[in-house]
Order: C-alpha cells, then structure tokens, then sequence
C-alpha cells in the first residue's frame, strides 16, 4: 500500500485504511476493561468526523450523520459496547477457578456497583435488547443494529 500511495493513490481508501487499520486499534486498546470519560469520548467522536471529512473531501459543515453514513464507520461508544459485552460475557462463562471468574461472580453476588458494571449495565441496557424466545444473538451484530436504527432516526 505503501508504495501505490506514493505514486496514484486515492485519498479516500488511504485515510481510511490508516484510520481503521492503525489509528482506531490504539485508541480502543483495553476497551474491554477500561472506562473513559465523556469527554475523552465525545473528543475521539469530534476527531473520527473530522478523519472522514478528510477523506471524504468535505467541508466543515457537512452533517456529522452524512459523513458517518458515508464513511459506514461505528462511534466509539458502540466499539466499547462490543468490546466489553463480549467480555462480560466471556467473564460470565468462566470457569471459577480462575482469578478473573472469581471477581466477576463476587462483584455480582454482592452488588458491588464499580465504574465497569455500572457502564457495562448501561451499555447492555441501550444496545441489546432482549426479546422473548430468542436465545443469545451476536453482542456486534445487536449493537451494530442499534447504532443503524439511532442513525436513521437522526436523519432528516
């Protein structure tokens, strides 16, 4: 890639791909147990629509919808709803024997209400929905599927 972008390249899939590919990985390292501010939040959301004005060629004004349906990218609070619903889930299916299970079942079975659960129970609460009959479905496809219907609601 390296090499075509020097000589034709086309801004677009370069941006695109130097965001998704190194940018978006570092910033969303440890998202699994990690909880960020707000601000530090709304900060990478305001820095992402940017990157995609960039790549997409489009001035300042352009609609914050428009540039993120364009650009297909998820917000960064859907990245840590999958990241950390997954590994809820996977500290829910652990085995007792080990450190982490151990923690996780004492934090629920005394209701210890700590930054991660209380973020984790929001997260779960505004991206998966659980409807009657249906067994476990995918936490990125449910959460995907949500960001999609809010997008579409903000569209005028």
């Amino acid at each position: 890639m390296k090499h075509r972008a020097l000589w034709n390249h086309n801004r677009y899939e370069v941006v695109r791909a130097v965001w998704k590919g190194i940018m978006v990985p570092g910033l969303t390292f440890g998202n699994a147990v990690l909880c960020m501010k707000s601000e530090v939040q709304s900060n990478l959301e305001v820095r992402q629509r940017s990157v995609g004005r960039l790549a997409l060629g489009a001035h300042g004004s352009t609609p914050n919808e428009g540039v993120q349906g364009d650009m297909g990218w998820a917000s960064f609070e859907v990245r840590e709803a999958i990241s950390k619903l997954k590994f809820d889930q996977r500290l829910a299916e652990m085995e007792e024997t080990r450190w982490a299970g151990k923690v996780y079942k004492y934090l629920y079975m005394k209701v210890l209400n700590t930054k991660w659960t209380n973020r984790t129970r929001k997260l779960r609460c505004k991206y998966v929905q659980v409807k009657e009959g249906e067994q476990n479905t995918s936490v990125e496809g449910e959460a995907k599927e949500t960001e999609r219907k809010l997008w579409l609601e903000r569209m005028p």
